[in-house]
């Protein structure tokens, strides 16, 4: 359960960060490192309408407007650049991917843009050989309502054709995640590669408008953005008295596992993987796996994961997970270590 916060500002914007963060990818141009230490580490949700409710208003603001035309987009990583004090954004979108840049010293957003068309699926080639380039100039950023607003003109590095973009950003980007549901008969289907908010209000949408389906299957996850939210995705799950599964030819991480283990009847079909770790990291920069077993600092997924397997297993599978693999590695559970769990 890889956890990281990174505040980051523009004036007064302020984007929440808790992400499984790939330390494998690599800008060729700019030398590309593993993310900096996150700053903070925060579990507790207590008003989960009221924070549902807002991520709706927020997430409504969000925008990525190209020559007048409006494209969805989600939020993939956040990596470092070879100079310390700069990092950037990844953006996803459907034609490829927005840089945006960000100002480690000063802990704000950067007037620094580009858009990298290509398949997103392979991220490294898309970033060393797009199948085209776009550079921001006359980049203007503001911040308005809690936004932090790009205005600037795009120029297609091969054609040098001039294209205008308007980008708004906040805090809701980063706690969505980017996770798809499909009903599928009496199954629904989730895939991510970061569940967050967007999760949750697909779930509490499939036990309302569809009571038929009685098993979640979780095909593909990376992990989670927001584990606040998502224990309380995964207490949606077990209210519901659903099936959790994992398929032959899935895989699960991080936060993916703590839905799994919300399921009233889990099952793990052999062949699939699920994959745990520690999180980071506490205020002062630890994780979880450099903590004391009583710091105050596991308690919110301790509870979590008593509620899911009881109380002495639930616990024994907490300290486990933080345990198997550092925050920057994953441990795959073995077929003993699942069944041992009462994970299948």
């Amino acid at each position: 359960m890889k956890r990281i916060i990174y505040w980051l500002t523009a004036s007064a914007v302020i984007l929440t960060l808790q992400a499984c963060v790939s330390t494998s990818r690599v800008l060729s141009e700019t030398a590309m490192l593993p993310p900096q230490p996150a700053e903070a580490h925060q579990s507790e949700l207590d008003d989960v309408p009221a924070y549902i409710n807002e991520f709706k208003e927020k997430y409504k603001d969000l925008t990525l407007e190209i020559n007048n035309q409006k494209y969805d987009f989600s939020f993939m990583d956040r990596v470092n650049t070879s100079d310390s004090r700069k990092s950037l954004l990844i953006l996803e979108y459907e034609s490829g991917i927005v840089l945006v840049g960000f100002n480690n010293e000063k802990e704000e957003l950067a007037e620094f843009l580009q858009i990298r068309e290509g398949d997103t699926s392979d991220l490294q080639a898309i970033l060393d050989n797009p199948d085209r380039l776009f550079v921001a100039q006359n980049i203007h950023l503001k911040e308005q309502n809690g936004n932090a607003i790009y205005v600037a003109s795009l120029t297609d590095n091969t054609t040098q054709e001039s294209y205008n973009l308007r980008l708004v950003i906040n805090e809701s980007l980063v706690d969505a995640g980017n996770s798809t549901l499909e009903v599928k008969g009496t199954s629904a289907e989730i895939i991510a590669d970061n569940v967050g908010a967007i999760t949750y209000i697909q779930v509490q949408a499939l036990i309302t408008d569809h009571p038929e389906v009685d098993t979640l299957i979780l095909k593909n996850i990376g992990g989670s953005l927001n584990d606040a939210i998502n224990m309380h995705t995964g207490r949606l799950i077990r209210e519901a008295g659903l099936t959790t599964r994992v398929p032959a030819d899935g895989e699960i991480r991080s936060g993916g596992v703590d839905l799994f283990s919300s399921g009233l009847v889990r099952q793990y079909e052999t062949g699939s993987k699920i994959g745990v770790h520690a999180w980071c990291c506490t205020e002062d920069g630890k994780t979880a796996d450099k903590l004391s077993r009583n710091h105050n600092a596991h308690n919110a997924q301790l509870i979590y994961f008593r509620e899911m397997l009881g109380t002495n297993l639930g616990a024994e599978f907490y300290f486990f997970t933080i345990e198997a693999a550092p925050f920057d590695d994953i441990h795959l559970m073995t077929q003993e270590e699942t069944e041992h769990f009462l994970l299948n």
